[in-house]
């Protein structure tokens, strides 16, 4: 017989990209004294990532915008996820924060619980979107031979 432990929850699959696992993973070493508990939930999360291609849409990455429900409110709220140096904005959630781990590597319709202080959190992703596809794209029309120019006439 299993026991129960109130602070696991089952967790619903997530994806990363390998340059940003590579990069949290890094940022998660330094910050390990600042917030062991979110330090932690933040290298579980890294621990269970799949890894996808960079460009592949559709999940919150490093700089996604997203948009969510925070079931403690229950209010739905948008927000772009970034590193601690670039959070700088009532916009923006760093990556350590407790949310913003949750956030990290869900699609639309995923949900997570995790405690925060312990307290039970929870939150829905309705809506993620980054200017990294776009980006790709426009690569993708510069390898095939046409100019910035022709590609911006688009």
């Amino acid at each position: 017989m299993t026991s129960f432990d109130p602070y696991e929850f089952e967790r619903p699959p997530i994806v990363l990209t390998g340059v940003d696992r590579a990069r949290l993973a890094a940022l998660a070493d330094a910050a390990t004294q600042d917030d062991p508990d979110v330090t932690r939930f933040l290298r579980e999360e890294l621990a269970r990532a799949d890894i996808v291609p960079e460009g592949a849409a559709g999940s919150v990455i490093m700089g996604s915008e997203v948009k969510f429900i925070d079931h403690r409110s229950p209010r739905v709220r948008r927000c772009r996820l970034a590193y601690p140096d670039e959070a700088n904005d009532s916009h923006s959630i760093s990556v350590l924060a407790p949310i913003g781990s949750a956030l990290l590597g869900l699609g639309p319709g995923q949900s997570i619980n995790w405690i925060d202080a312990g307290i039970e959190q929870r939150l829905t992703v309705l809506e993620v979107s980054s200017s990294l596809p776009q980006v790709t794209r426009m690569a993708a029309r510069l390898r095939l031979g046409r100019s910035p120019l022709e590609i911006a006439r688009r």
